[in-house]
């Protein structure tokens, strides 16, 4: 079974929210990876106030084609958390799987990246917005965000049909 960690900014205990993120995780990993490689994967996804650039920032070993099982997924408090863990688990997917590979190459001293099994070159040379996991990072978060909204109508649906039934 896959280990799964959140952790939100000091001071901050809001359950629902840990028992939401964790139901989101299951959810989209569910649509993204197979059951036995969730059950192989370790990952800690933290809510923080962050100086970071970005929504939110997927962390994970450049270690070539090993396939890294740990993962750590930063989303930025201000952000559209569940959309941005949405994109994050794209991510975790992509090196999970190998379709997207890291590793740095000793004869320039460079990150280079691989997509699909194609040497792309170094990775900071691909424009953001070019790169091809982010590509489908962003056309996959909009999906997976599509499903969790689905589930919480459900969600609601359900607790509203329950308390009819008990006032009638």
């Amino acid at each position: 079974m896959k280990k799964l960690e959140i952790s939100l900014p000091r001071n901050e205990r809001d359950q629902e929210l840990v028992d939401d993120l964790t139901e989101a995780t299951n959810l989209f990993l569910s649509e993204l990876v197979s059951k036995r490689l969730q059950n192989t994967l370790k990952i800690k996804i933290h809510v923080r106030k962050t100086t970071i650039k970005s929504e939110g920032v997927h962390l994970a070993n450049a270690k070539g084609s090993d396939p890294d099982k740990y993962h750590k997924i930063i989303i930025h408090n201000d952000s559209d958390i569940f959309e941005t863990l949405a994109h994050e688990l794209v991510h975790v997917k992509q090196i999970a799987t190998k379709q997207f590979q890291q590793r740095w190459w000793k004869s320039d001293n460079e990150l280079h990246a691989r997509w699909e099994g194609k040497e792309l070159g170094p990775k900071r040379r691909i424009p953001y917005r070019q790169r091809p996991w982010e590509i489908e990072a962003f056309n996959l978060e909009g999906k997976l965000l599509s499903k969790w909204k689905n589930r919480l109508i459900d969600r609601l649906y359900l607790t509203y049909k329950k308390q009819a039934e008990q006032s009638a």
